[in-house]
């Protein structure tokens, strides 16, 4: 893919070409899948790594364009490195076609690097912010073929408060005594997608020490529990047809995944898997979980992405079963596994109760 669009980007006579040949060619890959999965070639599970690899590609090629363009005025920072981290469900690789773009930027440079060397120089700190401010800009900007994803910077250090790219010590620093453990939570699906020198490899480690320190297991419990309540106050809904919220949906089976890596990651690493559903049959395999309730929501989890990846593809807006045309229900029964639409209702009721029986005993 990166050589596929390194070669369609050579043909563009300016920047703002560039951006359209990119949106072009993103939006001819993700038609694509989408065709799979609208013929039953592939399930929407299948299809969020490669709609995933899309976003990589896409982030990828346009980083440098940016850095170029922006070097021009205020070049580079002596020994300066950066890296972007994709969190929700680019970091865990369950893209959906609709899916925006959770990203943080963190950087490094020498301490004794006081400013870039270009013709404007700026302090690192204030380098760093304005690149990605570009960054972000040229992904979400509006160009004749459209827009390339939404982007979601609040899963920064300190959200909205804080700065758009944080340097690795600060990022450090933030984790080790100010993050909430919902921030803990977050950080169990980050990803780097690129990174400059061995940056990617230093924020790598600097996770997985994060992850893998021992919590206080009552704490982490109540935490939990809490950021859980404050999702079904905001968001919850009686919808089946809104997977997401729905109690019994993804985020129940989300939040139980993120718990049992933050509580047993100290001792068992192999945890920190990534997607739900890899964490939950490495925990159900060593025994983190009883297996049979991995196994259930496993088959839960696969269950609500199909069914979201199918809606988000085919609905513009909500659901409704009532009015839906039957062809409709043929492509949705098929993409969530089931013989018709009738049988899928019925899986979907028992999943949803399944899976809070096993939310509820997990943090009675």
């Amino acid at each position: 893919m990166g050589e596929e669009l390194a070669d369609a980007g050579e043909q563009a006579r300016d920047f703002q070409d560039f951006l359209d040949i990119e949106r072009r060619w993103a939006n001819d890959k993700v038609f694509q899948i989408g065709a799979h999965m609208l013929r039953g070639r592939l399930t929407p599970v299948a299809a969020s790594g490669p709609l995933s690899d899309v976003a990589d590609t896409c982030l990828k090629a346009l980083l440098p364009e940016i850095e170029r363009i922006f070097s021009e005025d205020h070049g580079k920072v002596p020994g300066g490195t950066m890296a972007v981290v994709a969190f929700g469900k680019l970091g865990s690789r369950e893209m959906t076609v609709s899916s925006d773009l959770d990203l943080m930027f963190v950087y490094d440079c020498p301490s004794n690097v006081i400013e870039s060397d270009g013709p404007k120089p700026l302090p690192p700190g204030q380098y760093y912010a304005r690149l990605c401010q570009r960054f972000i800009g040229a992904i979400t900007a509006p160009t004749v073929e459209g827009k390339l994803y939404d982007v979601d910077m609040r899963l920064r250090p300190a959200g909205d408060a804080g700065p758009i790219a944080s340097s690795l010590e600060a990022f450090t620093g933030y984790q080790k005594s100010e993050a909430w453990t919902w921030e803990y939570q977050a950080l169990t699906r980050a990803r780097v997608v690129c990174a400059q020198g061995d940056l990617g490899a230093r924020f790598d480690q600097t996770m997985h020490k994060i992850l893998t320190t021992e919590r206080d297991e009552t704490k982490l419990l109540n935490d939990v529990v809490e950021m859980r309540g404050r999702l079904r106050k905001e968001y919850g809904t009686d919808d089946i047809w809104l997977p997401k919220h729905f109690a019994g949906g993804l985020i129940d089976i989300e939040f139980i995944a993120q718990y049992l890596q933050l509580r047993y990651a100290a001792c068992h690493s192999d945890i920190l898997a990534g997607d739900t559903v890899s964490v939950l049959e490495a925990a159900g395999a060593a025994g983190m979980t009883d297996k049979y309730r991995a196994r259930d929501l496993v088959a839960a989890a696969i269950l609500w992405r199909n069914l979201q990846g199918i809606l988000r593809l085919t609905v513009d807006g909500n659901f409704h079963a009532a009015t839906a045309a039957p062809a409709l229900k043929t492509v949705i029964a098929r993409a969530c596994g089931s013989v018709d639409f009738d049988a899928l209702m019925l899986t979907m009721e028992a999943a949803a109760d399944c899976t809070k029986g096993h939310f509820e005993t997990i943090f009675s």
